[in-house]
Parts: C-alpha cells; structure tokens; sequence
C-alpha cells in the first residue's frame, strides 16, 4: 500500500523483582540465630509476643510492599542453641502454619584441654527431612548426612561449612555454605 516508515529502536529492561524471603543461619561468634532477607538487603525488626503463655520472637522483613513475618522460638544452653518456625506470613495474606521443626546447634568440647572438637548442626522435619553436619576441627572436614524420606546420602567435605534455613513459599529449606 505504500506505507512505509523508518526502522525505530528501543532499547527497555524488564526488572523481575525477587520475592522476599528469609534466611536463618547460626551466628558462631555472637552463639545466636539470625533471621535476614534472602537475596537482598531488607530492614528486620523482632519482637517477642505471648500465644497462649507461650513467648516467641516476631520477625518481620520489609521492603517497599513485600512484607514476610517469621514466628519463632528458641532455646539457648551451654553446649547447645535450638531454633523452630511456627508460622510464616507473606505480606497480609493467611498465616501458614509450619510442620514441626528444629534447627540445632551443638557444641562437644574436649574434657581435658576445654575446647570446642566437634560441631554438629541440625535440620529437622520429623518423618519428612533431616539435614546433618558434623565438623570435626581435629580433621578439619564437616560431614554432611542428608536423609530425605528415608533415602540417606554422606558426603566428607574439607573445612567447616554452615547449615542455614531458607524459606520458600512457605516451605523450610535448607542451604550448606
């Protein structure tokens, strides 16, 4: 028909943001658990709130209109530190209720020279999911047993590594640094 125009070009980002999600990892230095933004950098604010006499630490991770509250407790002893989620909530949407679940922390010391030899970090979904990590500093290796739904995998790795629990859609993951 005629009709003809000259080439245009244009150039665009398309930006896919991330949902926010929260990670949990065992701060060694300070012997505490520590709940952040997954993948990002988010304000975190915690307070402890009573369901039922019960104490637990309400965290909640911000940013512009993505909002995730995390309900937990935990436990500190002299050779261990224990760590549950009851419940995740995503911006203003239903509170999920999380199966049972623990995320622990345990310290053996050598008797006779008072130091740390072993570390074993745990995470555990009873009947479902239960991630090990075993250092031994005399070795210098963490062994990681994971035994998911009864199938049991070992793996010897060099060095210490770290356990850490991840949300996913309201779903408790883990992660190994």
């Amino acid at each position: 028909d005629g009709n003809t125009e000259d080439v245009n070009e244009s150039n665009f980002s398309i930006v896919v943001q991330k949902p926010l999600e929260a990670k949990i990892n065992f701060d060694f230095d300070n012997s505490q658990f520590i709940i952040n933004a997954k993948d990002q950098t988010a304000p975190v604010s915690t307070e402890v709130i009573k369901i039922k006499k019960k104490e637990y630490d309400q965290t909640s991770i911000s940013k512009s209109s993505d909002k995730i509250i995390v309900l937990s407790s935990s436990k500190h002893k002299t050779k261990s530190h224990e760590f549950t989620i009851k419940s995740l909530q995503y911006n203003d949407d239903t509170t999920l209720e999380l199966p049972k679940n623990s995320f622990k922390i345990v310290y053996n010391n050598d008797p006779l020279k008072k130091e740390v030899t072993k570390i074993t970090q745990v995470f555990n979904i009873p009947k479902e999911l239960k991630v090990t990590l075993i250092y031994n500093k005399n070795k210098e290796t963490t062994t990681v047993i994971i035994n998911e739904n009864g199938l049991i995998q070992k793996e010897v790795i060099n060095g210490f590594k770290k356990l850490n629990l991840l949300t996913e859609k309201g779903i408790l993951n883990y992660g190994i640094e």
